[in-house]
């Protein structure tokens, strides 16, 4: 349909703009195609943070080195993921894990300063 291929193209140009290299979306086992992309880019899985919500995301979290969740999450998911945002999905609950992830490699600071800076 017109609309779906609009939308494919919408996450191509956003995809492109955030410089995200890898998407993989409609695929059923997210665990399988985590690993695949794992297996890709030589990468183990104690490397690897995935965020998810629903119960077709907890393989992978468990799979992950850092699986992350949100508060309105599932609960089972909420159970087994490492960390739980305290923001909730689509209320800025990836900023919030990017930043997690941002501040665990000592990189925060060094994002948030082109912000901070005043002509």
């Amino acid at each position: 349909s017109t609309q779906s291929r609009s939308s494919a193209a919408s996450d191509v140009y956003k995809r492109q703009d955030l410089g995200i290299p890898h998407l993989m979306q409609g695929r059923e086992d997210k665990k399988v195609a985590l690993r695949e992309l794992a297996a890709q880019l030589e990468i183990a899985p104690h490397q690897i943070a995935y965020m998810g919500d629903d119960l077709p995301d907890l393989p992978a979290i468990r799979y992950a080195g850092l699986g992350i969740t949100v508060p309105n999450g599932y609960w089972l998911v909420r159970q087994h993921a490492d960390f739980c945002t305290s923001a909730t999905g689509g209320s800025g609950a990836v900023r919030e894990a990017c930043e997690l992830l941002l501040c665990a490699c000592g990189r925060l600071n060094a994002s948030l300063q082109p912000y901070l800076e005043q002509d």
